[in-house]
């Protein structure tokens, strides 16, 4: 059994604009910050001439924006207030390897799917003001509760000391979200 953690952190600059034709455009210029945090235990297991690994995990994500005043139209600007966000998923994914070719040039190649679940609010809204001090609420869009991801990998070794990674992952659009990565990855040992 293999465990495996991970931590992160990082720091968000933000823009963003609202144009109102003749009146200008509302921009405004804030912070932000997230954290995460993860935990996984996998299993890998030979059946037959296939690497099986399921896996399963749970991670934590927190982002905080701040608030900020909008500027550039007039009465049009808003005062924005700060904008939290927090996720905890459980997930379970099984990942097949296969190993191709012969010892001089391997090929592998890797199937991967996985379900994560949102346990947290799923709902987002944001303390707004407008010039003359009305306070309102502005939702957010609303974040699935259910993500179906996919992906394959091929890594090929043309060469003792060379590696190249040909992958493509998704997140299936099952609700309102969606995402698509392709990476090539060159390997090189000295």
């Amino acid at each position: 059994m293999n465990l495996a953690a991970t931590f992160g952190a990082g720091l968000d600059f933000l823009s963003q604009k609202r144009p109102f034709g003749t009146q200008g455009t509302a921009h405004g210029d804030h912070m932000g910050q997230e954290f995460n945090a993860g935990a996984q235990a996998s299993l890998p297991m030979m059946l037959g001439g296939v690497t099986v690994t399921p896996r399963v995990g749970l991670r934590y994500a927190y982002f905080h924006a701040n608030g900020f005043s909008e500027k550039g139209a007039g009465g049009q600007n808003l005062s924005v207030g700060t904008d939290n966000a927090r996720s905890l998923q459980p997930y379970a994914d099984i990942a097949l390897d296969k190993a191709f070719g012969d010892a001089l040039r391997p090929i592998d190649a890797e199937f991967r799917i996985g379900y994560a679940h949102e346990l947290l609010d799923a709902n987002r809204a944001v303390s707004v003001a407008s010039q003359d001090g009305t306070l309102f609420m502005a939702s957010g869009t609303s974040l699935p509760r259910g993500y179906l991801t996919a992906g394959a990998s091929v890594t090929l070794h043309p060469r003792k000391n060379l590696d190249v990674s040909l992958s493509y992952d998704t997140v299936v659009d099952t609700t309102h979200a969606s995402a698509q990565e392709g990476r090539i990855r060159v390997g090189y040992r000295f």
